[in-house]
């Protein structure tokens, strides 16, 4: 599974709502329903040509970090995503993106990096 994951997951953080989220797209539903099934998080919908499964919860999204801190990520980049995910979900619970908090450029900082870093990966 964590192969898989290092393939074709995806960690994203919207920038205007700061909504945290993980999700894989394939053309096959089936794949992501047993995938759905064998974590018993998140859901499998219909996106144009493909489906996701998506995982946004911050219980659901806890599961799947405490999965890939068991079994951990093999392509360096995914893994830095991993790591800067896992940051974001902390100072999400430590309420960082709250723009009132001292700390929000932290959040804000992070939250750029993986943007950056997933539309650099999507290019190559």
């Amino acid at each position: 599974m964590t192969g898989f994951i290092d393939a074709e997951g995806s960690f994203n953080c919207n920038q205007k709502t700061f909504q945290l989220s993980f999700s894989i797209g394939q053309k096959d539903e089936g794949i992501l329903i047993s995938i759905q099934k064998a974590f018993k998080i998140g859901h499998v919908y219909k996106d144009r040509n493909t489906f996701k499964w998506y995982v946004s919860s911050k219980e659901d999204l806890n599961m799947l970090l405490t999965y890939l801190d068991n079994f951990h990520l093999r392509i360096p980049t995914k893994n830095a995503d991993y790591i800067t995910f896992k940051r974001l979900l902390n100072f999400k619970t430590k309420n960082y993106h709250s723009k009132e908090h001292p700390l929000h450029y932290r959040f804000i900082n992070l939250a750029k990096l993986l943007k950056n870093r997933s539309s650099i990966q999507l290019k190559i």
